[in-house]
């Protein structure tokens, strides 16, 4: 908790820069897989796009955690199809507004939806 505001800063940051989603620290509780599921749900919701593993016990779950689910990729899909039907301007989907920062997002996970998962040096 005590750094969460340096945590978001590097997101935003890495965000303004139109860089990679920063990469989150180790969780070195390596026998407690309850933690290291809570730390990756809220790496990811933070923004981070990865998360540094130091147990291979560690990999799977970091990878399942960070992956798109099949649900998410069919939103983003879908977000990227009205906004294209609507040339360009916010449009209404599934009665929330979808806008061009909502657009990136979809844009960002459907461009290589693998790519936010760094759990291993292949």
């Amino acid at each position: 908790e005590a750094l969460l505001f340096a945590r978001s800063q590097l997101v935003i940051t890495s965000r303004i820069a139109r860089i990679a989603s920063p990469i989150d620290g180790v969780t070195t509780q390596i026998g407690d897989a309850a933690r290291l599921e809570r730390d990756v749900a809220r790496a990811r919701a933070l923004g981070f796009g990865a998360k540094l593993c130091i147990h291979p016990n560690q990999i799977a779950a970091v990878e399942r955690g960070l992956t798109p689910s099949d649900e998410e990729v069919r939103w983003a899909r879908a977000v990227v199809s009205a906004f294209e039907r609507a040339a360009g301007s916010a449009v209404r989907l599934d009665g929330k507004l979808i806008d061009l920062p909502v657009v990136e997002r979809a844009r960002r996970l459907l461009a290589d939806p693998g790519a936010s998962v760094f759990s291993r040096n292949r």
